[in-house]
């Protein structure tokens, strides 16, 4: 094999293995913010000092500066050692537990990376390093002339290797067991810790200069093990969307069945209103005729019931309703009963002003929704300021129309946008919960009418068409 072949296959291999261990790096980052396990950044930063050692032992078979080469001759220890450090402490969060075994290579390791980084410093500011003794030419072997290295390591360098590569023997073999221990067959695991073991023999022979042509491969040590990690992460990521989109989907179901709840309390109170009134009436004998009272609380204590069933077909999505021929004036007759009340004690005007026309609808679907809007009407316009204000309900028979006019000046067109979803409140003085505009219109929707608020109109009206 001759230099350039030589520098070829060490150049891309170890291209090769910095691009896998960066996008290894973003993934874990990707995984780790997802699963917001911060034991999981271990393996993130076994991929990114991984990253490293590629990069600059890249980088180093481009440069021509002994020194320079040299420097990255020492970065390359320290990037590596802080690489299996962090390897150790991923095994551990991978296996969900400490390993007593593993704390004294993980000390040595520590210390080593420590001994390293003094040297590096040493060799910046004194030009000579305590654990390397320089040369004067390059060394004949490939490795060292590839890079243009011009320093070995001395008696103490030789011991902090062998310290260093006991040190990951010796984790190894604890991690092994620990596998075997969890009955687990994690192939991929026990590929790294192999590939591991060797890698090490191979670059110890490659300082030693046993051979001249073995190629620098350590980085291979950590491959295996960030591919499994990967997935582990992944698959604990993915586990979290899943059970989060599942957790959306049940809350979704307790939303609406609270919306249901809330819109059935809602429409209730305004015939329990007129029923406590009627009754209230006919205890103090200031109702003359006796039998109507009664016969008009039977008939609000049906349309109780009928508004139950109502949204019980709403919230089971059975859009079936039962349609008849009604006349308008019959309608209005209804809403009338229901809202007159409300506006005796206030010093709000309420006007109907209306055409006699025959409208084919659910008459208890269409006079909750216009009760609705006119109560909605009402709480507006009683926190503005000024005497003039009103209620407006029409009846149109030309377009057979509905519509719910205040002495408002409007809505914004930004408060507009949203007026019609859960949880949105225009009147922020209202005690309502955003409810009563989102379920009429989806109310009014499935029985073939719009519900839309009118822009062009100079007072805040809301109408009703069907449907085209």
């Amino acid at each position: 094999m001759s230099l350039d072949i030589y520098i070829y296959i060490t150049r891309y291999l170890t291209i090769f293995f910095l691009a896998f261990f960066t996008y290894q790096f973003f993934s874990g980052l990707v995984s780790s913010y997802t699963i917001k396990e911060r034991s999981s950044l271990w393996y993130t930063q076994m991929c990114l000092f991984s990253a490293m050692y590629c990069l600059f032992f890249t980088i180093n078979t481009h440069v021509t500066d002994i020194k320079t080469s040299n420097a990255i001759l020492n970065l390359l220890w320290i990037f590596a050692f802080i690489a299996f450090y962090c390897y150790m402490h991923a095994i551990e969060a991978f296996l969900g537990k400490g390993l007593k075994l593993l704390k004294i290579p993980k000390v040595v390791i520590f210390v080593l990376t420590i001994v390293q980084f003094i040297s590096l410093g040493s060799y910046f500011i004194f030009d000579s390093s305590f654990i390397f003794t320089g040369q004067i030419i390059v060394n004949e072997s490939f490795f060292y002339q590839s890079a243009q290295i011009a320093m070995s390591p001395n008696i103490f360098g030789q011991i902090v290797g062998s310290l260093g590569a006991l040190s990951v023997f010796f984790a190894s073999a604890v991690i092994w067991k620990e596998l075997e221990k969890s009955n687990s067959k994690e192939y991929l695991l026990k590929i790294g810790i192999i590939l591991t073991i060797l890698s090490v023999i191979n670059d110890t022979c490659l300082s030693l200069e046993v051979s001249g042509t073995l190629i620098p491969i350590y980085y291979l040590a950590n491959a295996f093990e960030a591919v499994r990690f990967n997935f582990f992460y992944r698959k604990l990521a993915f586990e979290k969307l899943y059970n989060l989109e599942n957790e959306v989907i049940r809350l979704s179901k307790v939303a609406q069945f609270g919306f249901a709840a809330a819109s059935i309390a809602h429409d209730i109170k305004n015939h329990i209103f007129v029923i406590k009134v009627k009754t209230s009436s006919l205890l103090r004998n200031k109702t003359e005729d006796k039998q109507r009272a009664y016969e008009e609380i039977l008939k609000h204590n049906d349309k109780l019931l009928e508004i139950t069933d109502l949204y019980m077909n709403i919230f089971k999505n059975n859009i079936a309703s039962k349609k008849e021929d009604y006349s308008s004036l019959e309608i209005i007759q209804d809403i009338e009963e229901l809202v007159s009340p409300k506006f005796e004690a206030t010093n709000v005007k309420f006007e109907i002003v209306a055409d006699e026309f025959i409208i084919h609808c659910n008459k208890t679907e269409i006079v909750i929704s216009v009760v609705n809007l006119i109560r909605n009407a009402l709480e507006a316009v009683q926190s503005h300021d000024g005497t003039n204000k009103w209620v407006k309900l029409m009846f149109k028979g030309h377009d057979k129309s509905i519509h719910v006019v205040d002495s408002g000046g409007g809505i914004e067109p930004r408060t507009a946008e949203h007026i019609f979803e859960f949880g949105f409140t225009y009147n922020k003085e209202s005690s309502g919960h955003g409810i009563g505009l989102a379920i009429t219109k989806e109310l009014l929707s499935r029985s073939g009418f719009n519900l839309w608020l009118n822009d062009k109109s100079p007072n805040t009206t809301f109408t009703i068409d069907q449907s085209e």
